[in-house]
């Protein structure tokens, strides 16, 4: 189960705008494990020129998560991040993006095994920054959006604090060095668009699109390695003739890494 939520506000004469935006994503399986978590974030997002735009934001981050086996327990985490983006065009053929963004978290753990019982509060610093190129070449009835990405991460754990206890015994001057997590990533997405209406005289409009994408990735610190690997996405939307009611639906399949990847999603939205 997921969701997200938007808000926009004009401020200053129409020249910024405050954008808040926030998702929550909820998934378990028949073992009993369970991950839920909550993002959202408020957006100062300042118009420089024509085609230009600058913003700045701060975001929460709440999650938890629920863990059933050979240890059992859960993680919480709370955290706040802040961070940058900036999105420019060019003659509305071309689009150039980019952001940046740095958190920190406290997580809390807490497992048990029946014998053995393990406690660890710790922090987290992350590091994101990414940046995507896109066109477009409009033809007769059909539009092709090329899209080039690049996404960088870095997480720092360090050295985490663990008390245990186990046969009425206890031992608070425990660590487990967490180190660092690092993933790039490179994406190719040829985009093909084709528009199965134009709205006039109040008609629906509708849009499909096929999405075939290439993505490399490099991780170091844990499961180190690099592979490439393909995918695609079926996209479907419609709008009615008044604009109030949106339909789409999505399905997605990856496969980087020998891991396999799928979604299908439906989104309806009526306006009032």
């Amino acid at each position: 189960m997921n969701g997200d939520f938007f808000a926009l506000a004009s401020v200053e004469e129409q020249s910024a705008e405050v954008v808040s935006t926030g998702t929550f994503n909820f998934v378990s399986d028949p073992d009993g494990n369970f991950s839920g978590y909550f993002n959202g974030r408020t957006a100062l997002e300042v118009q420089l020129s024509l085609d230009t735009a600058l913003g700045y934001f701060l975001g929460v981050e709440v999650g938890r998560t629920g863990l059933s086996g050979t240890f059992a327990g859960r993680q919480d985490s709370y955290g706040v991040n802040a961070g940058g983006y900036v999105l420019r065009s060019f003659n509305d053929v071309s689009y150039i993006t980019g952001f940046v963004a740095i958190g920190r978290n406290k997580n809390q753990l807490d497992v048990s095994n029946g014998t053995l019982q393990v406690d660890s509060v710790f922090d987290s610093t992350t590091l994101r920054l990414g940046a995507s190129a896109t066109g477009v070449l409009r033809m007769v009835g059909i539009e092709i959006w090329p899209e080039l990405s690049f996404s960088y991460a870095r997480s720092r754990v360090g050295t985490q604090a663990v008390a245990a206890q186990a046969y009425g015994l206890t031992s608070n001057n425990l660590s487990l060095a967490g180190g660092n997590v690092e993933m790039g990533q490179l994406m190719l997405m040829p985009q093909v668009k084709w528009s199965l209406g134009d709205g006039r005289d109040g008609a629906a409009v509708a849009n499909f699109s096929l999405a075939p994408r290439l993505t490399c990735r490099v991780v170091r610190g844990a499961g180190e390695g690099r592979s490439c690997g393909a995918g695609a996405g079926l996209g479907f939307s419609a709008a009615s003739g008044n604009g109030f009611t949106l339909f789409n639906a999505t399905v997605e399949f990856d496969n980087v890494a020998g891991t396999k990847n799928g979604s299908l999603t439906f989104n309806v939205e009526h306006n009032f």
